[in-house]
């Protein structure tokens, strides 16, 4: 027989299994592969995408896709912050003068002219 009924599928995309939280939805009359964008309104995660094929004769296919969206974000804000903080502090570790005990007492200006133990006028 020939069916005389017209191809239809709804296409659905929802975040998990509740109808409330649908992220995508289409209806197609012929069969394919076909590439849709869609946008994410609930901000960066995981998500557990439900696909859901029903057909013009009431047949429903679900299918389940475990994602994560835009979750690593952060860590390159991480990286511009604490990067430049790291390059500028480098210098100021690495290029120190020595300081030696030994220096301080010997540049030859005494307060009493002489040597001695720097006892001022006393």
């Amino acid at each position: 027989g020939n069916n005389t009924k017209t191809r239809s599928y709804d296409v659905e995309i929802r975040d998990g299994t509740s109808p409330k939280r649908v992220l995508f939805s289409k209806k197609y009359t012929q069969p394919g592969v076909y590439t849709e964008k869609m946008y994410v309104r609930y901000g960066p995660g995981y998500y557990a995408l439900t696909v859901r094929l029903t057909t013009a004769n009431g047949i429903v296919y679900d299918d389940v896709f475990h994602i994560g969206h835009n979750i690593k974000h952060m860590e390159g804000l991480s990286w511009m912050l604490f990067l430049p903080l790291v390059l500028a502090a480098f210098p100021l570790l690495c290029f120190q003068k020595k300081v030696s005990w030994d220096d301080e007492d010997d540049d030859g200006k005494n307060m009493n002219g002489g040597g001695g133990r720097g006892v001022g006028i006393l």
